[in-house]
């Protein structure tokens, strides 16, 4: 099984979701760009073309301004949160993000972490069975990778054919679990679409942890009918500064003790004894929850 996360599971750690980064980014460029390209910017932005008002910033503003603004909101943290440790203790055959921060590979300690620019080690990682971090959008410590724009998202959907097709593969033959991702990514829906219309029935299923407002009984029913996402929902305590994260964090740590008690008695025997893999203990985790 696969784990995919998204900038829901860093934003207790108090990194933006996507929208609040460009607005921050906004107000910082106000100062820095000509008032027609800025209110041009606000203007996509207001209409939450979000990849729209990203590109015209990222062209208008100096590269290194960008750059430095980027690693200044994602390299301020480095301590993982409690999602991200409780994520990196389940048995996972590889983890997914579109995250630019580093928190998802600073709590899978000593693991290999590879952007959607190294195919190659991506393929490798895949038909060996070792586990890794992908950076599906880029990662802060390698700017050029980020995918900010809609000209970004064009070049490496069309340019790298490789590893769009390393993606769908893993769609289509592992399950998958979503963490705080809102499934409206479009290029990700693309892919999806594909291998379900191939395969109808038969694809999936994968899973998704959601808040219930977010995953109401319309939505949930949507993504089972149209994906095979089964949705493990909780209610949001909003009082609570840590709404979500306990919630998360609770259903994560059963899934964790439930792939330990798998490996128990899978064998019967002691932790030296596992013939289990990571990949078969997620599957059978996830298979068993919902």
């Amino acid at each position: 099984a696969v784990v995919f996360v998204g900038a829901g599971v860093s934003v207790p750690s108090g990194l933006p979701l996507w929208r609040d980064l460009l607005v921050d980014l906004l107000a910082y460029a106000k100062k820095l760009l000509p008032t027609e390209d800025w209110r041009r910017a606000k203007k996509f932005l207001k209409e939450d073309d979000f990849l729209l008002a990203a590109e015209m910033l990222q062209r208008k503003l100096p590269k290194p301004v960008f750059e430095s603004y980027m690693k200044k909101v994602f390299l301020s943290v480095t301590e993982p949160n409690d999602i991200h440790k409780s994520i990196a203790r389940l048995p996972f055959s590889l983890a997914i993000t579109t995250n630019f921060d580093t928190l998802l590979e600073a709590a899978c300690r000593n693991k290999p972490c590879y952007t959607w620019r190294n195919t190659a080690a991506v393929f490798q990682a895949i038909r060996s069975r070792e586990f890794a971090v992908v950076k599906l959008h880029g990662s802060v410590h390698d700017v050029e990778s980020l995918r900010i724009g809609r000209t970004d998202y064009r070049n490496s959907t069309y340019e790298n054919l490789e590893f769009n097709e390393c993606l769908r593969a893993l769609l289509t033959w592992k399950t998958f679990l979503f963490v705080g991702h809102s499934l409206k990514d479009s290029d990700l829906l693309a892919l999806m679409d594909v291998a379900r219309m191939r395969f109808g029935t038969k694809f999936g299923p994968h899973y998704a942890i959601m808040p219930r407002p977010e995953a109401d009984e319309a939505f949930s029913a949507y993504l089972k009918d149209a994906l095979s996402i089964e949705t493990i929902t909780y209610e949001v305590d909003r009082k609570a500064s840590d709404g979500h994260t306990k919630h998360v964090v609770k259903i994560l740590k059963e899934l964790a003790g439930r792939g330990t008690k798998h490996k128990y008695e899978t064998n019967g025997v002691g932790m030296k004894d596992f013939s289990t893999t990571r990949n078969q203990a997620a599957q059978f985790v996830l298979n068993e929850t919902v």
